[in-house]
């Protein structure tokens, strides 16, 4: 079977444009407020991507003050996407803006996952499609 998230040698793809909509598997519609093209990466609220323990106070606490939830939160520039914002990711799907990170730098994603073997395989992944959606419309 093949990994959803990877792009496919011959793969057609459609990109909206900036102030279209996209049609979200729910039946939804929502604004694109900007497209970006990003460099995904994963982290886990653990010591190696955070320095905190499970006993720090802290731990699993989101820069918004949220605690941080595998298929919803991701850690992100917020000069480049605002904190609170709503994305979709090609691939991944909707995710939310809730954190930044220190190597969380311009186009920079940080995928929240609970697995650090899952983060660890999610890698790096290059050139992926991210659509700012309007918070109006998100």
């Amino acid at each position: 079977m093949a990994n959803p998230n990877r792009l496919a040698i011959g793969q057609n793809l459609t990109i909206p444009l900036v102030g279209s909509s996209v049609q979200l598997a729910d039946g939804q519609s929502k604004i694109i407020k900007k497209v970006l093209n990003t460099t995904l990466t994963a982290y886990t609220a653990g010591v190696e991507s955070t320095g905190k323990s499970a006993s720090h106070p802290m731990y699993g606490i989101t820069y918004s003050g949220l605690k941080a939830k595998e298929g919803r939160t991701i850690a992100v520039d917020p000069n480049i996407i605002p904190l609170g914002s709503t994305v979709f990711i090609e691939g991944i799907g909707l995710r939310k803006a809730e954190d930044i990170g220190s190597a969380i730098r311009g186009t920079r994603i940080d995928v929240f996952m609970n697995d650090l073997g899952q983060a660890r395989e999610f890698g790096v992944k290059k050139n992926v499609k991210v659509y700012l959606l309007d918070r109006d419309n998100a």
